[in-house]
């Protein structure tokens, strides 16, 4: 019995010298495992920043910028939209762009994200299309560009005595006068001219007088291949609602640039947007312009496809028409490409197409030997 009780005190002393070393490799991996958990948060702080986008945090790159969290699909706020001129959205996201801030200041896509930032982004702004103008009867039409919805409409007090709405008596001949407006163009103003050349037609150019200040050696083309200068303004502004100084600027400058630059006198003038009024007619009477407005608007200028340029003209086209097309104010590859499409088809009626001057029976502009 006494061997028995006094073996119980030797093997608890046993037991406890096999837990000590269990104990201290348990705390000895817990300090590891605590110092690898240090080791990653320290890497990972070094690689990566937390910051707060619209509401909610997360983890960034290091050196990151607005750009790249937009990138990186980070951002909730989406683009504008581009809406017409009563407000219909015409192309999702097509308006202005995203608003971003950090910490409450504007940023761009330049901006750095630095370490707790708060970025907050914004839906951008919408877009409204553009305007265009053009004369329906007596009025002055605004209609948006794109979705063609009228947005106002004034009456000009043309009466018809100012201008042409009516084709040109020529005593039955088959004679039409086509016209390029808002030129010259680089590039399409020649493939114009190419197209006219190509099928002996002729061709009035109302040209813009600082556009043919850009591109002189164009001016110029124009009335070495044989056809007619008339001016457009100085700078196309809508004239009917401004100063007599602002009339008197763009249609005296405009017509001394269109003349300087392409060595031809105008004898025609064709306000901005078709606009008529008393200073205007006035004005042009002064300077000793004849106002040409048109009878048969292609419609080119709303780029409604080749197919449809070509109908409407050939629909429409009658002995004296003057028709209204573009070489000028932006992408005018529908005109070109309808244009020989246009010329054959009025060949094959028996038309002749003529200048402005010749439609009225008045002697061609005169042309200068040198720069006055």
């Amino acid at each position: 019995m006494s061997s028995t009780n006094g073996g119980r005190p030797e093997v608890a002393k046993l037991q406890q010298l096999g837990r000590r070393p269990r104990r201290r490799r348990a705390l000895t991996l817990l300090v590891v495992a605590a110092g690898v958990l240090v080791a990653l948060a320290a890497v990972l702080l070094i690689v990566r920043q937390p910051v707060t986008v619209d509401g909610r945090t997360v983890w960034v790159a290091r050196g990151a910028t607005v750009g790249s969290l937009k990138a990186d699909g980070l951002l909730k706020a989406s683009p504008g939209d581009l809406v017409s001129v009563k407000g219909a959205v015409l192309r999702k996201g097509g308006g202005g762009p995203v608003v971003v801030t950090v910490s409450g200041s504007m940023a761009t896509s330049g901006t750095p994200i630095g370490f707790g930032a708060s970025v907050a982004s914004h839906r951008g702004a919408d877009a409204t299309e553009t305007t265009t103008s053009q004369m329906v009867g007596g009025d002055r039409v605004t209609i948006g560009a794109i979705s063609k919805q009228e947005v106002s409409r004034v009456a000009t007090g043309y009466n018809g005595s100012y201008g042409t709405t009516a084709p040109v008596d020529t005593g039955g001949r088959k004679l039409i006068a086509i016209t390029f407006d808002d030129g010259p163009w680089q590039r399409q103003t020649q493939q114009v001219l190419s197209v006219l050349l190509r099928y002996h037609a002729k061709g009035t150019f109302f040209m813009v007088g600082r556009q043919a200040e850009h591109f002189p050696y164009l001016s110029r083309l124009v009335v070495a291949d044989g056809m007619e200068v008339g001016e457009h303004s100085q700078t196309h502004r809508p004239i009917l609602h401004v100063s007599k100084a602002i009339v008197t600027y763009e249609i005296g400058v405009g017509a001394r640039t269109v003349r300087r630059y392409s060595g031809a006198v105008p004898t025609w003038y064709r306000p901005a947007g078709g606009t008529i009024g008393p200073v205007i007619l006035s004005e042009a009477q002064r300077l000793d312009l004849r106002i040409a407005l048109w009878t048969l608007d292609s419609t080119d200028w709303t780029k409604p496809g080749v197919a449809k340029i070509v109908k409407r003209v050939l629909e429409r086209a009658q002995p004296g028409a003057i028709v209204l097309m573009h070489d000028g104010g932006g992408d005018r590859s529908q005109t070109i490409a309808a244009l020989p499409l246009i010329l054959q088809g009025l060949a094959a009626r028996g038309y002749k197409m003529v200048t402005m001057s010749e439609l009225y029976g008045l002697p061609p502009q005169k042309v200068l030997t040198k720069k006055p």
